[in-house]
């Protein structure tokens, strides 16, 4: 019979070639670096999983555009019905969410004549799932922000877009109204010198520019 003592050290001679119990009096560092360690880690993972639906995306937005006219308008009208049927249980990167980016991506190329770029939908679909979001100049924040606008509009919540002034407001508006329209969003801009009728039915719209 081994002595439980005998049993102790091999067990602990076994475990320290590959585990070193902490000290406790060690030094742990501050909890705000900890965290920042979690949430670092969490958003990689994070950006590994947008990253992969950005390319599904991507793929599906081209075979997309190949469709005719009326062929893409009924696949708008059903990927938004499924994504507004599938708002309660909807989860971050959900496949309704890659279904309906692509279809809207699909739309901006036709309407606008531009094929959203990797970064654009990465930010579309990253403002989707409630992430906040920063594009550099000249990376084409308004085309992301549509995009995600209208997916925004499609979930039967108020979507307002804040803009640095009126006229930016007035003008990305008009710019992306081909895409709302085909999209089945309304959208309007809001300004200062609106009436209340005016400000109540601009407000009243899918998709609201400030």
């Amino acid at each position: 019979m081994i002595p439980a003592a005998a049993t102790a050290n091999v067990a602990a001679a076994s475990a320290g070639s590959w585990f070193t119990p902490r000290d406790p009096g060690a030094p742990r560092g501050s909890l705000a670096r900890r965290l920042r360690r979690v949430l670092a880690h969490l958003a990689r993972q994070d950006r590994r999983v947008l990253d992969a639906q950005v390319r599904r995306v991507q793929v599906l937005s081209q075979e997309l555009a190949t469709l005719d006219d009326n062929a893409l308008q009924a696949r708008i009208t059903q990927a938004r019905l499924a994504y507004r049927q599938a708002r309660a249980t909807r989860a971050a990167g959900a496949p309704e969410l890659t279904q309906a980016l692509s279809v809207v991506a699909a739309a901006a190329q036709r309407t606008t004549g531009l094929t959203p770029s990797f970064p654009q939908l990465l930010a579309a679909m990253a403002m989707a799932d409630n992430y906040a979001v920063q594009l550099a100049p000249g990376e084409g924040k308004t085309l992301a922000v549509a995009m995600s606008a209208v997916l925004g509009g499609w979930d039967g919540r108020p979507c307002h877009v804040v803009t640095a002034n009126e006229y930016l407001a007035a003008r990305d508006v008009e710019l992306m109204r081909k895409l709302y329209d085909l999209c089945g969003c309304s959208a309007a801009a809001v300004k200062q010198e609106m009436q209340r009728d005016q400000s109540a039915a601009a407000y009243a719209c899918d998709i609201v520019y400030a």
